[in-house]
């Protein structure tokens, strides 16, 4: 999950249940990665600004990159001198 987050989301979510973050016991779907079954309720994946649609005011749920609304993690005032370049050695 740490080195490849999109392969795991393909490899092990993939035609297994899940269940939406607001529901307790109902709102159980089947995950498919094509479908709208508002999967990027039970699982965000976020690149921190290396995914589709990124930038330095918004990074997006790479479930659903085209998610303007609900998952994405919106930098309230952030600029972009505020980004700074992490390398952790044996995960590049």
């Amino acid at each position: 999950m740490t080195t490849d987050p999109l392969g795991w989301v393909a490899d092990y979510k993939e035609g297994n249940n899940f269940r939406k973050s607001q529901y307790t016991t109902t709102g159980v779907s089947q995950w498919d990665y094509a479908g709208p079954a508002n999967r990027q309720m039970g699982t965000q994946v976020y690149l921190m600004g290396d995914g589709t649609s990124d930038s330095y005011a918004k990074i997006r749920n790479q479930v659903a990159p085209s998610d303007q609304n609900y998952t994405p993690l919106n930098m309230i005032n952030m600029v972009s001198n505020d980004i700074q370049t992490v390398s952790i050695a044996g995960l590049s």
